[in-house]
């Protein structure tokens, strides 16, 4: 696309960071308030890229933040990469193995409660763009497209 001056117009879209937590073949989900977006359906721990971070530096923040664990960069996974068209949207989904602390609801504003849930015995009321997304990492996936 071009704009008036003849230049090519860039694309921007927000980024977010998104995190699969696994302990005893166990995922841990968010559960997210009823007047958060999303609200009272379960999702990832994330967030937003902020300006001048990497996707990982982003997601490390945001774990500490929400949860009050640190986590490695090279304790990353490499990423499942999504593209969302409604709104639009690209983000990264992590799975991390370990950490250090104890995980706590550090947002209680936006988070209702924590909670491990096993791969085939998912809540009902997912995000579902997160079903979709737990399934194609676990399929050996690196990029989705979603609406």
């Amino acid at each position: 696309m071009t704009n008036k001056n003849n230049k090519v117009k860039h694309h921007e879209i927000p980024v977010s960071v998104n995190l699969i937590l696994e302990k005893q073949s166990k995922i841990l989900l968010s559960l997210r308030h009823n007047d958060c977006i999303d609200g009272n359906k379960w999702g990832f721990v994330a967030g937003h890229l902020e300006s001048g971070e990497t996707p990982r530096q982003a997601m490390i923040r945001e774990v500490k933040e929400e949860l009050g664990i640190s986590i490695c960069q090279d304790d990353l996974l490499p990423p499942l990469v999504v593209h969302g068209s409604d709104p639009e949207y690209l983000g990264f989904i992590f799975r991390c193995l370990k950490w250090e602390g104890e995980i706590k609801n550090h947002e209680p504003h936006k988070c209702q409660r924590l909670e491990f849930f096993e791969l085939n015995g998912l809540p009902d009321n997912i995000v579902g763009y997160v079903k979709k997304s737990i399934y194609e990492l676990y399929n050996d996936n690196q990029y989705i497209e979603v609406s």
